[in-house]
This record gives structure tokens, sequence and C-alpha cells, in this order.
């Protein structure tokens, strides 16, 4: 595309920013997962060592989110909360389940109760065709690979790679012969590929019989990228290609021991070829999602009647206190990017203020944008108002957050207090205004004594108010 036709095309899209969908008419909507990003690992968060086009067109014209957490930074039980809108810990579904040790430990008859009126089932009902691609990990006592189970009629792609985008794209052009509005998911699978990093490290001492199909992918994904340091200086490698540690690269002042993640004992040089390594997966996921991007915004008929969410079910340490993976209650691990586009929503925004628990609010906003009602008892909030210009965000001052063995509390974007299910229960309390690296444990300083209590009852009543008792040690 020519660069006046360029120009033109985009000053079409943001002058949608004010249209709505016709009266009566459903839109419908594409979303699109990828599984471990952080939220600012893009170049239009500012990130000069990484090119992510097709995020960037997304975020350019349409609204982002900064301030956006995941529910739990683990796939299954953030992918349950954003298609269920309810909180994991709720049915104990606290833990992925390739581990079948664990599934007795979950409340399969809350879990079944809220999977009916999960977000397929909510959209069928609704008048809609579901459609599932990619990579699954959703909870369920038979099949975590089924999105059957969530109400999607359809799945159209088991891909998790290239060709779930250029599925995705055919089937959009294909539904614009239709009049039946659709939902559609498009969940990739990196950049997660970065958790075989170690096995990658440690690739000749692998056995064949050792090499799991998981690990393969990953290993195959990383040597693909390491070709292209072949022949290079070693210290041009790690002083001029690969980028800087991050500023929080070291261990928090004051971390209480028994985080769920343990400190990686890797080089410096190790590290920054993790980082590396990192944002090539997350360019090739932008690649992945390209055609589904440019179908959107190249075809007005789709575009004026179709909502487009980007986002990730949780983020990655990738280098940050001296750890990788995630799970942890750090940032890296928690926040995660979320941008809108379609008919009303305003373009060129980024939001950061507005604090968001994706894991409940994704849910009613995707409703309140198609014009259906949420389930009862969901506890999230619709975002539709605040970005179609109305500024009116959740009326509310505190979120929830739960991890494997520690429950959250965030106070107004700027106070996060974190209760370990750990011997003596420690606390984490950080100020995030102040110390957005989360370098200093603030919990056992005496000025900020009456913060953390307050936060304690805080956090403690919502959990009883929900049944729930952190575990005494």
């Amino acid at each position: 595309m020519k660069g006046k036709e360029k120009a033109l095309l985009l000053a079409a899209i943001c002058g949608m920013g004010a249209q709505s969908v016709s009266a009566g008419e459903k839109p419908n909507v594409i979303m699109i997962i990828v599984d471990g990003m952080q939220s600012d690992r893009m170049s239009c968060a500012g990130r000069t060592e990484i090119n992510t086009p097709a995020i960037d067109m997304m975020a350019e014209h349409g609204f982002r989110f900064s301030q956006a957490y995941c529910m739990f930074p683990l796939s299954t039980p953030s992918r349950y909360a954003m298609f269920t809108g309810m909180y994991p810990s709720d049915c104990n579904l606290r833990f992925n389940l390739e581990n079948q040790s664990k599934v007795n430990a979950v409340d399969w008859e809350k879990l079944e109760e809220t999977r009916m009126s999960a977000l397929g089932n909510i959209f069928n009902d609704a008048g809609y065709d579901t459609f599932y691609g990619g990579t699954t990990s959703l909870a369920s006592r038979t099949d975590i690979n089924d999105p059957h189970q969530y109400g999607f009629n359809t799945v159209y792609s088991r891909e998790r790679h290239e060709k779930l985008g250029t599925d995705a794209a055919a089937l959009m052009k294909e539904r614009q012969k239709t009049d039946k509005p659709y939902l559609m998911v498009l969940s990739f699978i990196n950049p997660h590929n970065i958790g075989q990093f170690g096995d990658f490290l440690n690739r000749k001492d692998l056995r064949p019989e050792d090499i799991t199909p998981k690990m393969k992918e990953g290993l195959d994904r990383l040597g693909k990228y390491a070709a292209l340091l072949s022949g290079k200086d070693e210290r041009e490698i790690f002083d001029s290609i690969c980028p800087a540690l991050p500023y929080n690269h070291e261990i928090m002042e004051g971390e209480p021991a028994g985080l769920p993640i343990p400190v990686s004992n890797y080089t410096e040089d190790e590290w920054k070829l993790l980082s590396w390594f990192y944002d090539r997966l997350v360019e090739e996921v932008d690649r992945n999602m390209k055609p589904v991007v440019d179908t959107y915004f190249e075809n007005p008929d789709i575009r004026e009647n179709t909502i487009l969410v980007f986002i990730s079910d949780h983020g990655e340490m990738a280098a940050s206190h001296r750890r990788e993976h995630k799970s942890v209650p750090y940032q890296e691990a928690q926040k995660v990017p979320l941008i809108f586009n379609g008919p009303g929503i305003e373009c060129g925004i980024c939001d950061s203020t507005t604090v968001i628990n994706t894991g409940i609010d994704l849910l009613p906003t995707l409703c309140g944008l198609a014009g259906i009602d949420v389930p009862d008892g969901r506890p999230g909030e619709p975002l539709g108002r605040i970005m179609c210009g109305h500024r009116e965000g959740p009326d509310r001052r505190y979120i929830f957050l739960e991890g494997p063995d520690w429950f959250q509390v965030l106070d107004s974007g700027r106070y996060k207090l974190t209760v370990l299910e750990d011997d003596g229960n420690p606390v984490i309390l950080t100020d995030l205004r102040e110390d957005p690296g989360e370098l200093v444990n603030l919990a056992e300083k005496k000025e900020y004594s009456h913060i953390r209590e307050h936060l304690l009852k805080v956090l403690d009543k919502e959990l009883h108010s929900r049944g729930i008792e952190i575990r005494k040690y």
C-alpha cells in the first residue's frame, strides 16, 4: 500500500471512533490471545529494541490500557478467569492441569457451574456463532484441549503459530457472506516458548527420549533464532546485539523466601540472551497476527462491525528479579497488554490510569460492547464507556489478584500488598509510584505499618466474603 493510500485508510479508521454499530446490529468479536507477554514489550510502548508493527497498528488506531493486570500469572487459572469472569480461587483452581495429580484438588462442582455460562455459551445464547483456534489450557476435568466445554461450537484451527493467523483471516473473509454475528478466539502460544530457554542451554545433554513435544517446539523456535547469531563475535552479541539487563534485575531488598518461582542462576550473558530470545518470540507472534490485523484494517465491511481485542493471558519475568517464567507477584508476570479496536471505540488513546483486572473485567466488557446481558454474580466491571469517550472508569478503589500460593490487593494502582501462604505468612508491600521496579519490600518498615495493616484488613475482608481463608502456617 502506498503512503498516500495508507494515510487515507488510517484517517478513515480513526474517523470511525465516533461511530457506533447500527441499532439492532450485533458486532462481531475477534479476540487475539498470546501467551506470556509483558505489558510493555512492544515498540508502541517505547521499546526500541523490538519491532511489533501489527500490535502497533492496533494501538495507534485503537484504545490501549497500560494498567491491565491478569487475574493469575499462570495460563489455566488466568484463562478460566477471562472466559468465565470469576476468581480461580473460588473453585481452588490455582495451578495448571497438566499434572493430573492436582485435578482432584479443584472444586469441580463450582467450576462446572460457572463454565456453563462461560464466554462461548453467553454469545451462543445471544445468537452468535462461536469459533476457537490455537492453544487452549482450558480448565477441564476430562480434556484441557477442548474449547467446546467453554461454549465454542467450532474449532477452526489447531495451529499455534503462523497458520493460525492465516486460518483466522480466511474465516473472517468467509464470514462476510453471512449476516449472523460471530465470536472468534485466536490463541497463539508465543512468546511462551521462552520457557524452554534452560533446556536450550543444556540441549547437548538432553537424551532424545527426554525431549517432549512441548520441549521440542521451544527448542526448535529458539534454535531458529540462535542461527541468526551464528558467526558473530561473542562480545558483539552480548555487548551490542542483546538488550541490556532490566534495571530491576537484582533481587528485591527484603524479598521473603518461599516465592513459587526461585531465582535462576544464569550468567549475565545468559540473562541477556534470554531477553533477546524473548523479544524475537514477541516479534514472531506479531508476524503471526499480521494476516488478521491486515484483514481487519483493510476491509471496511469487516472493520465497521467488528470489535478486535488483543490481550495476553499473563506476563513473563524475563530477567527481572533474576527470574524467568511467571507465577510470582511481580509486575512483569502480572501486567499484560490490552488493546481494543472497533466501532465507537476511540482511536490512538493510551489509558495509563484505569486499573484493570482482566480476569473479571474482560467478560463484562465484551458483553457490554456486544449489547449482551452479563450473567448474575460476575464481579467485574465493563470498560466500554471509558473507551467510547465517556472517560468513566470502574467505580472501585481496589482490585484483588492471586497466584499459586499468594493473594494480593492493589490500592488505586499504587500500593500493592501480597500475602504468601508460607511459613509465617510473610507480606510484600510495594509503592508502585515511587518504586515501579519493586526493588524494596516496605512491609517491615515502620513508616508504612499503617498502610500494611489497612491493606491486610481490606484483603482479609474480601477473601472472607468469598469464603476463602489464607492458609496459616
